[in-house]
């Protein structure tokens, strides 16, 4: 079988399991004796990370596609909550990263990038703020679902502004045109 986009499996994550795995592999990576110890600790923290990305990542991407469908809505509504929490548990191992007594030897194996990422994070994000950005999300939620109810009848077909995007972008000049006037 092969995987595409249309079959590859979505779960929810369940915040409360997954927030309690972070903070164990936290627990880890501060209480590291060695380099060795913080890199397989940051090593199933990267893990974490990507299950849950990858969750929200299909989940937004459905959504976008149909902001009809009852169960990504319900999906999408869960990670407008959930995403400023988890950026907050991320903000916390960013924390510790830079501080990391074994920083060199980390750097070497991880790369510079990683902690020029979490020292930006560190600077722009505050858990005080987390109700916030939950506030954000539903906003731009709805906003999003304002542009999919959106009506535009391009070459005797109804379109909303995401499906008529590929018009817009045509190779031809005189399609783009169109679309864009439609």
């Amino acid at each position: 079988m092969d995987l595409t986009f249309e079959n590859f499996p979505y779960t929810r994550p369940r915040f409360d399991e997954y927030s309690a795995s972070f903070r164990e592999e936290l627990a880890r990576f501060r209480e590291a004796a060695s380099a060795e110890e913080q890199g397989r600790a940051l090593g199933r923290i990267n893990e974490l990370r990507t299950e849950f990305t990858s969750m929200y990542n299909v989940c937004h991407i459905r959504h976008t596609m149909d902001t009809r469908d009852d169960f990504y809505e319900k999906e999408n509504e869960y990670f407008d909550q959930q995403m400023p929490a988890y950026e907050g548990l991320v903000n916390e191992f960013y924390k510790l990263l830079a501080v990391s007594p074994f920083r060199d030897e980390l750097e070497k194996k991880w790369g510079q990038q990683l902690f020029t990422i979490a020292g930006l994070s560190l600077k722009t994000f505050d858990e005080s703020v987390i109700g916030l950005l939950q506030e954000e999300n539903k906003l731009g939620s709805a906003y999003t679902k304002i542009k999919a109810k959106a009506k535009i009848l391009f070459r005797g077909e109804e379109h909303n502004l995401s499906s008529i995007v590929k018009y817009e972008m045509d190779k031809d000049r005189a399609v783009r045109k169109e679309a864009a006037e439609a």
